[in-house]
């Protein structure tokens, strides 16, 4: 994984703008990371976009391997759902390498500080 700012990231108006409901800021540590524009959308739209970057990134806190990780939640969830498209072996399996994906994903530091 690339170095990165750390979690958790916020996103906020850009109150230094002349409209601050045109612009969003994400942030952390005091930090502008990135800030998001309406781009000739609609303001839910854009708000939703900078709402939905900030919670991805903070879900995945702590994730050494993130596209992993997803990944192999997404097989382990639709081997665990559709149980009938694999035989025991194969969803056996697909719970390894989920487990392994998370093996040391998180520590007890950031573990506290999450939300269950």
């Amino acid at each position: 994984m690339s170095n990165h700012t750390p979690e958790p990231w916020s996103n906020e108006p850009n109150f230094a703008d002349e409209a601050p409901d045109e612009r969003r800021l994400i942030t952390a540590r005091g930090l502008r990371i990135a800030e998001v524009t309406h781009a000739n959308m609609e303001w839910e739209d854009y708000e939703a976009n900078a709402v939905r970057i900030v919670e991805c990134v903070n879900a995945l806190a702590g994730a050494k391997e993130p596209k992993e990780l997803v990944k192999a939640a997404k097989a382990a969830l639709h081997a665990l759902e559709t149980p009938g498209d694999f035989r025991q072996e194969e969803i056996g399996y697909v719970i390894e390498d989920l487990a392994h994906a998370l093996q040391g994903t998180f520590d007890e530091e950031q573990e506290e500080g999450r939300d269950a």
